[in-house]
């Protein structure tokens, strides 16, 4: 699907895959439609089985879509640490900037590497009640992570 009629699907906004047994092989796929697509909005991945190096391929993935893409959900996947700081690496870049929501609840990150992703983002636990918890605004734009 991704290598033929969602690369290029001119009217595509919105695509769910959620609880689909993804697994990080996909993502390859994904990220070539990411390069091509210019309509695509909002991925849904939640519920699968994608782990960090897929993570770190969507993350190359959101590079090249150049930020049309501006919702991505992967919660409840197994992207670890590693997969959840290449990603939010990317949300505060400023190739990211037009990213408005990004969903990486539920990815077996410790809560040690919360606090590492939070420090990264500048937003540590302690800071205002507008960032407590799993939500972290940047004024309009929201990243969720939770440890799990």
């Amino acid at each position: 699907l991704c290598d033929g009629p969602l690369k290029t699907h001119s009217s595509l906004s919105h695509l769910s895959l959620n609880y689909n047994r993804l697994e990080d092989t996909v993502c390859a796929s994904l990220v070539k439609m990411l390069a091509v697509n210019q309509t695509l909005e909002y991925l849904e991945l939640c519920g699968n089985s994608i782990g960090p190096e897929g993570a770190e391929e969507l993350a190359k993935g959101l590079i090249a879509n150049k930020g049309k893409l501006r919702r991505l959900g992967l919660g409840q996947n197994h992207i670890r640490l590693r997969g959840a700081k290449a990603l939010a690496t990317h949300f505060i870049s400023s190739q990211g900037q037009n990213m408005q929501f990004l969903d990486l609840r539920h990815n077996r990150v410790s809560y040690e590497g919360v606090v590492e992703i939070r420090t990264m983002l500048k937003k540590p636990l302690d800071d205002d009640e507008h960032n407590k918890g799993w939500m972290i605004n940047f004024g309009e734009r929201q990243l969720m992570l939770n440890a799990f």
